[in-house]
């Protein structure tokens, strides 16, 4: 159903998951709101997406962000010089999550039909420059050390799960989280 609305030329209004544009191998732009306190605009083209969002928690407006260049995933908040990056892979399996986690809630609303005004774009790529000005903790190497510790026998310092917490991309929420044994 997605694609077939985005086919179309000019603006539509439809449904689908997030996962669905993903899945669409279209040059699009899509506003969604997944809820009445929160709103998005997706950007997706080839193998790089962007998504912009805005919440409201407790009368409070947030601002993140994430962008897929195809090798990584970024995210971060307007309000923090920090954010975090992890590397893609697409050849790992998808890790198990606990019925019940809000990791595995999450997970579930990428593939939740929501309502889109999605359009054709001629793609900015100025749109998936990742900030100059926000410092990225790469997690894929803290879970690559964590377990190359791990193989030789020593002991990997315990790490605060809160690191995976900046993670809005499930997947790579889920598989930093099963790396920290949360």
């Amino acid at each position: 159903m997605m694609q077939q609305a985005v086919e179309q030329a000019g603006e539509s209004l439809t449904r689908g998951s997030i996962k669905s544009l993903l899945g669409a191998n279209k040059n699009i732009t899509c506003k969604i709101n997944p809820s009445e306190n929160d709103e998005g605009t997706i950007y997706v083209t080839g193998s790089k997406m962007r998504g912009d969002f805005s919440t409201r928690v407790e009368g409070k407006g947030m601002m993140s962000h994430m962008i897929q260049d195809g090798e990584y995933a970024y995210m971060w908040l307007d309000e923090d010089a920090k954010g975090t990056k992890m590397k893609l892979d697409f050849n790992q399996p998808v890790p198990s999550v606990p019925a019940g986690s809000s990791v595995r809630s999450q997970a579930e609303n990428l593939d939740e039909e929501v309502d889109m005004n999605c359009s054709n774009w001629s793609p900015d790529n100025s749109k998936f420059n990742v900030p100059g000005d926000v410092e990225f903790t790469d997690l894929s190497e803290m879970l690559k050390n964590s377990m190359m510790q791990n193989k030789t026998g020593t002991t990997a310092p315990k790490m605060d799960a809160s690191v995976c917490n900046q993670i809005e991309d499930a997947t790579a929420k889920a598989q930093c989280l099963k790396a920290l044994g949360n």
